[in-house]
């Protein structure tokens, strides 16, 4: 697991450092008019446009023309040759100085007419269109297919053959960064298949998962040149994924150290962002960075608190989330979200190599504690009390009745044999496990010389129980009982089942012992409640009390933890 973390990390970090620094030069407009209404005359240079609209989209769906005013300098101006970026919602005819110089899909009067264009569009400008002073690039625009109440028109002036390696080099970085999330995706929900009853696991593989996701619909346009009405899809499905990247990430941070309800804080949460992502709706840039910022905040308050609380691995939370809001305020949004949620994930993975680290400590626990039970086991057959007890009692009974000293050594043949059965199982049925009872009890007749009874009802033959809790009540039933007046002891299992729970009943009708003030229980409720422990965590209750006929011990296994 902490091989996969370092190259996730490395891979993530050199990618975005290198893309963040990389960026190529560019000649942004320094006035943007727009008309409604269609006149060739409007392609001109020196057309006079002051009077014009000063906005870069409209509301409005039918033909209408956008000019942008360039001012480039030989001093600052990129170098030649030069290239012209467009991105618009609509199809347009572009001309530049008046001179046209392509086509984006084909302009029409009516949605019938029209020909949707490509969202981006480049075209390379020849160098004598490009000296320096005032240029004009206009497009005659219709957008009669465009998805949103609100559509925009931008454009840039950069030096062509950079755009090409830039692109290159954009989709080269981000496909490595994808594939690493998509890495830990898969790695962290094949651990999480393996470990159910953990959730952080299953958890960052969804986290991981998405922001893969994100990735690819936020750079698939450098891939495919997809029509204009295709963009309003993508900003919506780049909102979703932006929402849920944002309930979950601190969602993720408040499991891993237990400070609020998860429920309750995951629902105040996803209440804030749902109010966030309706109330903004349609400004998808705007909206993606208030929910990113309301990650950052919640992220930083569950930080802060873990730390006040000295949760392990808080400190390194605390400052990831602190480097992100550096690298946000430091670079462009699209690329210091990548970078902030790589030293998060950075931080993230260590938790959870805490959480394994523990997750492995529990096990190897579990198996010391296994083993120690199959000695306590063995021993409870071996016990040296109990064999020498019984082999004296077997010596008279063979002197006084051959026949009957038999039937004493298939009785202890039988308990054995079945104890040792058990020893490597962590559940046994039901039925043997009463089978061992009753070849207890025959046992215990030949060395008391007292009448033990065994009765049962309900009994569900496909049930399972830790092996020898029964026996180890019984032995407990005997050990401390007198026989009644009519010179027996009985002993009666009852068991019933419903949705929430499956218990047991033990009864033991006989004259009970008198026991000192200061008599603890014994090593034999011990080996019970480690046994329950072991099978069924803390989804059990164990009573023992005594009664007016006897002894009653209750066994009340819950179908859910939370019982």
């Amino acid at each position: 697991m902490t091989s996969i973390k370092p190259w996730m990390v490395r891979f993530s970090l050199l990618g975005l450092f290198v893309l963040a620094g990389c960026q190529p030069e560019l000649v942004r407009p320094v006035r943007i008019r727009l008309k409604l209404g269609d006149q060739p005359q409007w392609a001109s240079r020196n057309w006079p446009d002051q009077n014009w609209e000063a906005t870069n989209g409209t509301s409005q769906k039918q033909v209408f023309w956008v000019r942008f005013h360039f001012r480039l300098d030989a001093a600052t101006a990129p170098p030649k040759p030069l290239g012209v970026r467009v991105v618009a919602l609509g199809s347009f005819d572009a001309f530049w100085d008046g001179h046209p110089i392509g086509h984006n899909g084909r302009v029409g009067k009516t949605r019938g007419t029209e020909q949707p264009g490509l969202h981006a569009t480049e075209w390379p400008l020849p160098d004598a269109d490009t000296q320096p002073g005032v240029h004009v690039l206009a497009l005659r625009v219709s957008n009669f297919y465009s998805g949103t109440n609100y559509s925009f028109y931008n454009c840039v002036i950069e030096h062509y053959p950079d755009r090409v390696r830039t692109s290159l080099q954009t989709v080269g970085w981000m496909a490595m960064l994808a594939g690493t999330f998509l890495i830990g995706a898969i790695y962290y929900l094949i651990l999480s298949v393996h470990n159910r009853k953990e959730p952080l696991f299953r958890l960052f593989s969804l986290i991981c998962g998405l922001f893969f996701c994100l990735i690819l619909v936020e750079y698939i346009p450098f891939v495919w040149p997809y029509r204009y009405y295709v963009q309003t899809p993508r900003l919506e499905i780049i909102g979703v994924l932006t929402g849920c990247i944002s309930l979950l990430v601190p969602s993720f941070l408040n499991r891993q150290f237990a400070l609020f309800q998860p429920k309750r804080f995951s629902l105040l949460l996803l209440g804030i962002l749902l109010g966030i992502s309706i109330y903004f709706h349609g400004r998808y840039d705007f909206t993606a960075q208030l929910l990113s910022l309301t990650m950052g905040i919640s992220a930083l308050l569950i930080a802060s608190l873990a730390v006040l609380r000295q949760r392990k691995g808080a400190i390194g939370i605390l400052i990831s989330v602190v480097l992100s809001g550096l690298c946000a305020c430091i670079f462009y949004y699209d690329y210091s979200l990548y970078l902030s949620f790589s030293f998060l994930l950075l931080a993230m993975l260590y938790g959870l190599v805490l959480r394994s680290q523990e997750i492995d400590r529990a096990y190897q626990q579990s198996l010391l504690l296994s083993e120690r039970l199959k000695t306590e086991l063995l021993k409870k057959s071996i016990q040296p009390h109990f064999l020498f007890n019984s082999l004296t009692a077997l010596i008279d009974w063979i002197e006084e009745s051959p026949r009957q000293g038999v039937v004493f050594i298939e009785a202890l043949a039988e308990e054995f044999k079945l104890l040792s059965q058990m020893v490597d199982v962590r559940l046994v049925s039901i039925v043997h496990e009463i089978d061992l009872c009753k070849s207890h009890l025959a046992v215990m007749r030949f060395r008391k010389e007292i009448d033990y009874l065994w009765e049962d009802s309900g009994i569900d033959p496909t049930d399972t129980l830790p092996p020898a809790l029964l026996h180890t009540v019984l032995e407990n039933g005997i050990t401390h009982s007198l026989p009644l007046a009519d010179g027996t002891v009985r002993f009666h299992l009852s068991f019933q089942r419903n949705e929430r729970y499956r218990q047991y009943q033990f009864r033991t009708q006989a004259i009970n012992r008198t026991t000192g003030k200061n008599d603890r229980p014994g090593m034999g409720f011990q080996y019970i409640k480690a046994r329950l422990t072991e099978s069924y965590g803390h989804a059990w209750t164990l009573d023992s009390q005594q009664t007016e006929e006897g002894w009653l011990t209750q066994l009340t296994i819950y179908a859910h933890p939370d019982h």
